[in-house]
C-alpha cells in the first residue's frame, strides 16, 4: 500500500510540474508585454508629448486615447498600483476563505479556453489513479469514494464524486453513477463497467489514469505551441496601436505640409 502511494504522490507531482514548466513561456512572454507598455506609457509618450505640443497639430483619435491614458496613468499610479495590489491580494483571500467564492472560481477555471480541457484531465488522472490505488490497498468504496472527493483539489469534481458516493450508497453501480455525471467523460464510465463486470476495477481504472496522464504530457508540450500565435497576436495588436498613434501626426502634418 505504502508503494502504491508513493507511486501516486510521484504521479501527482509530475502533473503539477508539467503544468507549471508549460506555464513558464506564455507568464514571462505576457509579463514582458506589459512591461513594455508600462515603459511606453510612462516614459516614451511624455516625451512625444513634448513634440506633438511644438507642432501644435490635430492628433488623430488614437494619439489621443494614448496620449490620455498616459497622463492618467502617471499621476495615479501609484493609486493604480495600490489598488491592483490590494485587489488582487484581497480576491485572493476571499476566495480562499469563502466556499460560495471558491466554488464560482473553480468554475470559472474550468470553462478558460485552453486550460479549462486541461484542468478536467488533470482531475480525471487524479481521480481513477487515486481509486485504482485505494482499491488496491483494499479499502470500502464508499470510504474510497470520500477520499477521492476531498483529493480532487476542484469544487466542482468534489461535489461530483460526493454524488456519486451518494448513489453508489444507495445502491446504484459506480458506472451508473458516474454515467449521470456530466462533468465526467462517458470513456470512464465506460471503462468503469468493464471493470466491474471482469472483476478488474482497479486495473481499468490505472489504464484509464495512464491514458490521462499521456493526455495531459501532449496537452502541456503542446501549451507553448497553441499559446504562442495568441501572444503574437496580441503583442502585434499592441505594438501596432502604439505605431499608429505615433506615427499618424507626424504622417499628417507631412501631408499637409
Amino acid at each position: 500500500v505504502l508503494f502504491k502511494l508513493a507511486d501516486q504522490q510521484e504521479k501527482d507531482y509530475e502533473l503539477i510540474s508539467k503544468v507549471r514548466g508549460a506555464m513558464i513561456y506564455p507568464i514571462v512572454i505576457f509579463a514582458a508585454l506589459l512591461g513594455v507598455m508600462a515603459i511606453i506609457i510612462l516614459f516614451v509618450m511624455p516625451q512625444i508629448q513634448k513634440v506633438f505640443d511644438d507642432l501644435d497639430a490635430a492628433l488623430p483619435l488614437p494619439t489621443r486615447i494614448l496620449l490620455s491614458t498616459s497622463a492618467f496613468a502617471r499621476e495615479w499610479f501609484f493609486v493604480i498600483a495600490a489598488l491592483f495590489i490590494g485587489g488582487v491580494v484581497g480576491l485572493r483571500f476571499y476566495v480562499r476563505r469563502s466556499e460560495e467564492a471558491h466554488a464560482w472560481w473553480d468554475r470559472v477555471k474550468l470553462k478558460i479556453p485552453i486550460f479549462g480541457p486541461l484542468m478536467k484531465k488533470i482531475a480525471m488522472a487524479r481521480f481513477t489513479r487515486t481509486t485504482a490505488t485505494l482499491i488496491t490497498a483494499g479499502l470500502p468504496m464508499l470510504e474510497i469514494l470520500d477520499t477521492v472527493a476531498d483529493v480532487m483539489g476542484n469544487v466542482v469534481y468534489r461535489d461530483a464524486v460526493q454524488r456519486t458516493r451518494n448513489q453508489v450508497e444507495a445502491g446504484v453501480a459506480l458506472s451508473k453513477a458516474l454515467s449521470d455525471e456530466k462533468i465526467i467523460p462517458s470513456i470512464v464510465s465506460q471503462v468503469v463497467a468493464i471493470g466491474e463486470k471482469s472483476g478488474n476495477l482497479d486495473f481499468s481504472l490505472a489504464n484509464i489514469a495512464d491514458f490521462y496522464d499521456k493526455e495531459v504530457d501532449a496537452t502541456t508540450r503542446n501549451l507553448s505551441s497553441i499559446l504562442e500565435p495568441i501572444l503574437m497576436i496580441a503583442i502585434g495588436i499592441g505594438v501596432g496601436f502604439v505605431v499608429i498613434s505615433v506615427i499618424s501626426p507626424i504622417y499628417n502634418l507631412v501631408n499637409v505640409t
